[in-house]
């Protein structure tokens, strides 16, 4: 067999466990370790296993992981997502789909405290969906409308998914999230225009929510203090070179507690729970990484990306082919598994593809992100629709899926134009630098 063949078969094997539920880590860990084992000798295998892991995971960028997730787990216990999104709704909520705009408002404004997807829906929907049962809006709708806004978390910055991405290619962090803002702002106001066309259709004037008081608005924007001060520390001392992603990180999570605590929503029980959600999200997270690495070696010693970078450039396929080609491959991948391990499995593969076509690698991470925000919200794994189904269990899976091609079509609309305009990102990242 082939090196290259070999390659293939173990990337396919890895992703056969996974999809049967086996632990990614190990899976990728031990395709990794038997692939290294075959072809440089069981010694030499495990041998290497321990520098790899230990050099993959002593990464000085991967110490921004924990902190970000330890702002976001605080701010979410000292309730900034309820004030967040009370905000939204007394602004929005009288619009025509007003309720549902606020959602999306929430969801993009906890997106940038979070960083993470299933946060974000699981927060925003514990609020957002009961007050659009109780205004009469089509449950489906409602989830489907939670769900695909709290994907906005993994291209909002700061985004886990990000964090991991640069790492694995070597890229800044810093400049992978001011990369995320442009696109995660158009496609918050995608959604927007999609949840208010679609419910001026469905709902009359006189049913809409009534207006909130001017006093009422002034009093909401009190909630909103807090995490605008942290968003505009962290991100705006990043994009002023102030401080590094990891300084950055340290800052957010310690104004986050000091918010929190200054507001008493934080007790020893809550700032425990906090920092135990914290070590086990981040524990799990840099377990998929140390597994990553070992799989990584399999694939350079086989080297199928170098082999498949110039079986494509031999081919002369046009460039929106194979873009096409990758795209389909990830939007099949993200509809059967998790997004975070098939971008660890994939990117290693095809970087140096993108690269030798010409495009930046920070472009093919949004562009990446964007399409596995597509798979956490299409069938069958759909891991934000399955977040919001536990909040619904009176709503169907077959509802919630038909409710979120259209948001879907936002997100496919952004991928299309990333495509078609190759400085899309290096402008955005322009305008911010």
């Amino acid at each position: 067999m082939s090196p290259e063949l070999a390659g293939l078969v173990g990337v396919l094997v890895a992703l056969l466990l996974m999809f049967t539920g086996a632990n990614v880590a190990i899976a990728m860990a031990a395709v990794g370790m038997v692939g290294v084992s075959l072809f440089v000798g069981v010694n030499v295998g495990f041998e290497s296993l321990a520098p790899t892991i230990f050099s993959r995971i002593a990464n000085y960028d991967l110490a921004v992981l924990p902190l970000f997730i330890l702002m976001g787990q605080l701010m979410f216990a000292s309730g900034g997502g309820e004030r967040l999104y009370a905000a939204a709704r007394a602004w929005m909520g009288h619009w025509p789909g007003g309720l549902a705009i606020a959602t999306v408002a929430a969801c993009a404004g906890f997106a940038a405290i979070s960083g993470s997807a299933i946060a974000t829906a699981a927060t925003i929907g514990a609020f957002a969906l009961p007050e659009m049962r109780r205004a009469g809006y089509p449950m489906g709708f409602a989830g489907a409308t939670v769900a695909a806004s709290g994907t906005l978390g993994i291209l909002i910055p700061p985004s886990v998914t990000f964090i991991i991405y640069g790492i694995l290619v070597n890229e800044s962090i810093g400049r992978l999230f001011i990369a995320g803002i442009a696109p995660g702002l158009i496609m918050a106001l995608g959604f927007m225009a999609v949840v208010a066309m679609q419910e001026r259709r469905r709902f009359a004037d006189t049913q809409r929510a009534p207006a909130a008081s001017r006093e009422e608005r002034l009093r909401s924007l009190g909630g909103l203090i807090e995490p605008a001060l942290l968003i505009g520390i962290v991100i705006g001392g990043m994009f002023g070179g102030i401080f590094t992603p990891n300084e950055a990180g340290a800052i957010g999570a310690m104004g986050a507690l000091l918010f929190g605590l200054a507001r008493r929503a934080l007790g020893w029980e809550a700032i425990s729970k906090v920092l135990t959600e914290t070590a086990a999200t981040s524990a799990v997270v840099i377990f998929i990484i140390a597994g990553s690495a070992v799989l990584s070696t399999f694939l350079t010693v086989t080297r199928i990306p170098f082999t498949l970078a110039d079986t494509i450039n031999a081919s002369e396929l046009p460039q929106f082919v194979v873009l096409a080609l990758i795209v389909i491959g990830y939007l099949i991948a993200g509809m059967v598994m998790e997004i975070l391990p098939v971008i660890i499995i994939t990117v290693p593969i095809f970087a140096p593809i993108i690269v030798n076509m010409g495009y930046d690698l920070i472009w093919f991470g949004v562009l990446i992100v964007i399409l596995g925000q597509a798979g956490m919200i299409t069938p069958p794994v759909g891991v934000n629709i399955f977040v919001v189904k536990r909040m619904l269990p009176q709503v169907g899976l077959g509802e919630l899926f038909r409710s979120v091609w259209t948001f879907v079509g936002v997100m496919l609309v952004i991928v299309a134009v990333m495509i078609g305009w190759k400085g899309s990102v290096a402008f955005f990242l322009r305008l911010f630098e």
